[in-house]
C-alpha cells in the first residue's frame, strides 16, 4: 500500500494527517508525542519522533515510502500508535 496517495496531506507527517480527521493539531501532537515515547525507535523529540527527520524530512519521496528506511520507520510508528490507541478503547 502506498499510504502517501491516500493521505489528506501526503507531504506531511502523522500529526497533521491525523488532525485532519480529529480536528485538533495540538491535541494530536500531544497524544502522538506521549505515545511515541514508548516506541523502541523513538528519536527523543516529540515533534519529530522518527530518527533522521532533520536530514530528509522534506524529501517527500522517502517520507512515506515503506521501502525507504525513514518511510519504513514512519509506517512502524503509525502501526505502533494505532496499536497503543486501540488498547485504550
Amino acid at each position: 500500500m502506498d499510504c502517501g496517495e491516500e493521505l489528506p496531506f501526503p507531504n506531511s507527517g502523522i500529526c497533521k494527517n491525523a488532525s485532519y480527521f480529529s480536528g485538533g493539531f495540538m491535541r494530536v501532537l500531544n497524544i502522538v508525542g506521549n505515545i511515541s515515547e514508548k516506541w523502541d525507535e523513538y528519536s527523543g523529540l516529540c515533534t519529530y519522533p522518527v530518527e533522521g527527520c532533520d536530514k530528509i524530512y522534506d524529501h517527500n519521496d522517502e517520507k512515506w515510502n515503506p521501502s525507504a528506511t525513514y518511510g519504513s520507520l514512519r509506517h512502524e510508528l503509525l502501526d505502533f500508535l494505532i496499536a497503543e490507541l486501540e488498547k485504550g478503547e
